[in-house]
């Protein structure tokens, strides 16, 4: 999956939109890897941490201790509206390097 949203899906669509529209490369490139590697990466991380927090917690930070769920939850909901707003840029293309820097931060 993490091949698929940060190399197969961010190249496809930047190969396409240049072959339709003749877009400017390094709008492409920032717009399609912000939707993709940001937005729908962020986005599915984000709910499977707010649908399934106890995964996160044990298997990935190693932690068992019942409370941690709750944080790995809010850390659900940062990455969830990340996404989303990564996702929104695609309409926006405004947003396009706020989302780049916001997400690249976080």
């Amino acid at each position: 999956m993490i091949i698929l949203l940060m190399g197969v899906f961010p190249v496809a669509s930047i190969i396409i939109e240049h072959a339709i529209a003749n877009a400017d490369w390094l709008f492409l490139i920032s717009r399609w890897f912000v939707f993709w590697a940001s937005g729908l990466r962020l986005l599915i991380a984000g709910l499977r941490q707010m649908a399934n927090p106890a995964f996160t917690a044990r298997d990935i930070f190693e932690i068992e201790t019942p409370g941690a769920e709750k944080i790995v939850v809010e850390l659900g909901f940062a990455n969830t509206a990340l996404g989303l707003l990564s996702i929104a840029s695609i309409i926006r293309p405004d947003w396009v390097l706020p989302a780049a820097i916001v997400t690249g931060l976080y």
